[in-house]
């Protein structure tokens, strides 16, 4: 009788994450800036070179992915996939849930962490952060800033986003679950 209570227990876990928990925001680029110091003197663009313009849809996507129940991954990518921002979770760190959402920080000296509420995403990564807040319902506006060392210059683009579903309450009490 306990090896079929252990067995069921043992299934009811592996089963409880079944299917990957993902949500996903279209992000339309409202401005896009860049600015560059060289040799003293500042100089300011529309964006960088083979890069996202004003106009463009960049997809702003948050996953825990069924095979790894600790791992979570969020990504700021363009139309072609090509990544703009991202930050993976995979357990380590710190994960302090909150009434309305989470704080993760990772336990390496790479300086990502993430505040993800209901209304409120910040997503700060080695070289910059993602700001979205919600305005209405599934609509969310915020901003994107790069900063690139090596060419001394940093970008900032404005963002108007929309979820064709929102899974922002489903996503945060996953996260939460794993907090206990």
């Amino acid at each position: 009788m306990k090896l079929i209570l252990t067995i069921s227990l043992l299934l009811i876990s592996v089963s409880s994450h079944s299917k990957d928990i993902k949500g996903e925001m279209r992000c339309e680029v409202k401005s896009n800036y860049v600015v560059s110091n060289k040799e003293g003197k500042a100089k300011e663009y529309s964006g960088y070179a083979d890069s996202f313009e004003v106009g463009d849809n960049l997809y702003f996507k948050f996953e825990i992915p069924s095979y790894d129940a600790k791992g979570t991954f969020f990504k700021l990518s363009d139309v072609n996939d090509s990544t703009e921002a991202w930050s993976y979770f995979n357990g380590d760190g710190t994960l302090t849930a909150k009434a309305n959402g989470f704080f993760w920080k990772t336990a390496s000296s790479n300086g990502h962490s993430i505040s993800f509420k209901t209304d409120f995403i910040n997503l700060d990564f080695i070289l910059g952060n993602l700001v979205l807040t919600r305005y209405y319902k599934s609509d969310w506006n915020g901003y994107l800033v790069n900063h690139n060392p090596l060419s001394v210059s940093a970008q900032i683009a404005t963002l108007d986003c929309r979820q064709s579903s929102d899974k922002v309450d489903e996503f945060i009490d996953y996260v939460k679950r794993l907090s206990k």
